[in-house]
């Protein structure tokens, strides 16, 4: 398949995800299967880098969260993988196309029965012929959550004593979170230049914001609501600030959502970012500065999103400025940060 059959193929798929989901949200099989020709066929390379990029910018253009769109696609693969082994049985199961079973519902099987196939099989043999519920599925995939082992409240918090000193060789999310406590990286110029070098200016040397009290504090694990899950996300820095607003701007305050990767499997992996960027005026991913997670980010992030890299030294550089965003949402951030100051 050459790149003009490529292109025409895409914009085929583009518009009919655009009619499913417009018409019928609850449509998902149609969804997964319109997604998957993408993935097999890579369709998405005649304009984009990735597919992730391409599945964010699906996201955006369609104004539905990308959360949606991954949490149908590994449903489908999840019933594939189902499908496949059932096969290799001897065992007739329904086509994807036949069964009346939500996403949520074949994703929660896979998260109860975790890598045991045989159990996950007995799961979706139960859930396609209505003998096991959602919320029956919900309870298991929490009580299994209860037994687990020890999983760490947060990225920032500690870390197991056997991983202590391979992290300590690597730049952590702790240690993005202390440079993002200096604002001096809101006046570095972004640019094209492989090398990174920076021309810091400040443009408060050119015009001065008389009367006004320049502003500038981080919020880690920033709570924001974006109605995909039964809790809300967390933006792992949320900076409010007065310092980048226009002069003369009176009142007025810059609200910019961060996102910290520090590892290139988490940063692949991620199904929710997209969301954020309806909460913030700006949105950043913020990276070590090692080539393999840098060119990672570069391969999925929207053109509208900026890029920071931080050094082993705490240095911060901004790769690629963050546009103004509509933020649609953007009062429901002010009002979560009013609260958390009251």
């Amino acid at each position: 398949m050459d790149r003009e059959e490529r292109l025409q193929a895409l914009n085929k798929i583009e518009g009919q995800l655009s009619q499913y989901l417009a018409a019928d949200k609850k449509n998902w099989i149609q969804t997964y299967l319109l997604m998957s020709e993408v993935q097999d066929k890579e369709l998405y390379i005649v304009n984009y880098r990735s597919y992730t990029k391409w599945v964010n910018h699906l996201a955006d253009s369609l104004s539905i969260h990308v959360s949606t769109l991954w949490a149908r696609l590994k449903a489908g693969k999840n019933y594939a993988e189902y499908a496949s082994r059932a096969r290799e049985q001897g065992r007739i199961v329904p086509q994807i196309e036949e069964i009346d079973v939500s996403p949520d519902s074949l994703n929660l099987c896979a998260k109860v029965a975790g890598k045991n196939a045989v159990e996950m099989d007995k799961l979706v043999d139960q859930v396609v012929a209505g003998d096991l519920t959602r919320e029956n599925l919900r309870q298991a995939a929490k009580a299994r959550k209860a037994a687990g082992e020890f999983v760490a409240k947060s990225r920032f918090d500690c870390v197991q004593a056997k991983d202590r000193t391979e992290m300590e060789e690597k730049i952590t999310a702790a240690d993005i979170i202390l440079a993002l406590q200096s604002s001096s990286w809101l006046f570095s110029q972004s640019t094209d230049n492989p090398i990174w070098e920076k021309v810091i200016t400040d443009p408060r040397e050119s015009v001065k914001k008389t009367y006004i009290k320049e502003k500038y504090r981080v919020f880690e694990e920033f709570a924001i609501d974006p109605g995909t899950s039964r809790h809300s996300r967390r933006l792992d820095a949320l900076i409010a600030e007065n310092i980048s607003v226009p002069p003369h701007t009176d009142n007025q305050v810059n609200l910019i959502g961060v996102e910290i990767k520090v590892d290139v499997n988490d940063l692949k992996n991620d199904c929710k970012m997209q969301e954020y960027t309806d909460f913030v005026d700006q949105f950043y991913l913020a990276v070590p500065d090692e080539e393999d997670i840098v060119n990672a980010a570069l391969s999925i992030k929207l053109d509208t999103w900026g890029l920071i890299i931080v050094s082993k030294d705490g240095q911060i550089k901004v790769l690629q400025t963050a546009d103004k965003l509509p933020a649609i949402m953007r009062d429901k951030t002010l009002n979560s940060l009013v609260l958390k100051l009251l």
